[in-house]
């Protein structure tokens, strides 16, 4: 049985009453639901909506499936879901949301995960299918305090500095705020309070601080980054060029802008581009999607920098590869950030950021680069 690319959560059962809860489930949540073999005789009276994956060992199941899901929900006994999933934990960045149930939905505990992973959320949803009671041991969570990676998560922020997650949590169970820049308004004041974040235009230079932005900015102790994933690269390249090449041009183009890269949230270029080796070989090392545009997509994309030379390979009046690849990628309403920046006369990037739409945005966007002309390297 080969490892599934899959979004819904895993459900691992053991016995006929955990079967016939997982199924209860899907009804509200659509599972994956894995069974053991031992249950097929009672499946065969069940008449489940989606077809049930059978195992002969759940420790090999899990070895082969771990990383393959967001979630699994076990509906076992704790410690059996504790020694299936203890050879395979990494590090909570990756690591994906682990929840178990006793057989009858009384309780929805989650052991791994409950922030970043969705654990927490994740339990509470099926506690309120079931009616029963989502057990939650995060000290934010039990003392009423809002979590900071939970947040990040729900507003799609990467985080540059998981050991400094620890320090403002502390502060909040001290029942000390934590200064929170925020200058493009990405978490909203509902979510993170001014009560526990009082907003602040400069960073204090002690301290637990949380600084939200997309670009860079130096660590230090207590600071705890933030990048919104709102940028997108455009990339275009000379046939041939390898993906070091590439990503020598792309760290360039950021160091350029003093943008943080963890706020790229896609690769993208012209589709004639989509086969070329070291262009899909650089997306692949960065960890981004590929988006591909037509020549006609780009070419009805206004850009300040229009390639001749693309222009009549192409037969398109107008056409910037690059700065408009990440303008398409960006979505409605985006800008450059960057402008097309030329590396060694055969890479060309530019970095458009998505539109803000905040309430708390400002109408001016501070550290945007002007327009006016291209950047060489």
């Amino acid at each position: 049985m080969p490892p599934l690319p899959a979004s819904l959560p895993a459900c691992h059962v053991l016995t006929p009453q955990g079967l016939r809860l997982a199924l209860t489930l899907d009804a509200s949540l659509p599972l994956t639901i894995f069974a053991a073999e031992s249950l097929r005789p009672a499946a065969q009276h069940a008449s489940p909506s989606a077809p049930i994956r059978w195992f002969a060992s759940l420790p090999e199941l899990i070895r082969r499936e771990f990383h393959h899901f967001p979630a699994h929900i076990f509906l076992t006994a704790a410690g059996i879901a504790v020694r299936c999933i203890a050879p395979h934990v990494r590090h909570k960045s990756s690591d994906p949301a682990v929840l178990v149930l006793d057989q009858y939905g009384r309780f929805a505990i989650p052991l791994l995960s409950g922030h970043w992973g969705g654990g927490n959320a994740l339990a509470r949803t099926l506690a309120g299918i079931t009616g029963g009671e989502a057990v939650l041991t995060t000290a934010t969570d039990t003392a009423g305090l809002p979590a900071i990676d939970e947040l990040a998560r729900a507003h799609d922020c990467a985080i540059a500095d998981w050991g400094e997650i620890r320090h403002v949590s502390a502060a909040l169970l001290r029942e000390h705020p934590v200064p929170l820049l925020d200058p493009h308004g990405i978490l909203p004041e509902a979510e993170a309070s001014p009560r526990w974040f009082p907003r602040v235009a400069e960073l204090p230079t002690a301290g637990p601080a949380i600084c939200v932005d997309w670009r860079s900015y130096p660590a230090r102790p207590g600071l705890l980054r933030l990048i919104p994933r709102r940028l997108a690269l455009g990339v275009g390249c000379r046939r041939g060029v390898d993906a070091d090449t590439i990503l020598a041009a792309i760290h360039a183009a950021f160091t350029a802008a003093e943008l943080a890269p963890e706020a790229c949230r896609a690769l993208a270029s012209i589709d004639a581009k989509r086969h070329e080796a070291g262009l899909l070989d650089a997306a692949a090392r960065l960890g981004l999607p590929c988006v591909w545009h037509t020549a006609a997509e780009l070419a009805a994309c206004a850009v300040p920098h229009p390639s001749p030379r693309a222009e009549r390979v192409f037969s398109a009046p107008g056409l910037g590869v690059c700065e408009g690849a990440a303008l398409c990628a960006a979505g409605p309403g985006a800008r450059l950030v960057l402008p097309k920046l030329r590396f060694r006369g055969c890479v060309t990037v530019a970095i458009a950021r998505a539109a803000v739409r905040t309430a708390h945005a400002p109408a001016a966007m501070p550290g945007i680069l002007p327009i006016q002309t291209e950047r060489i390297c």
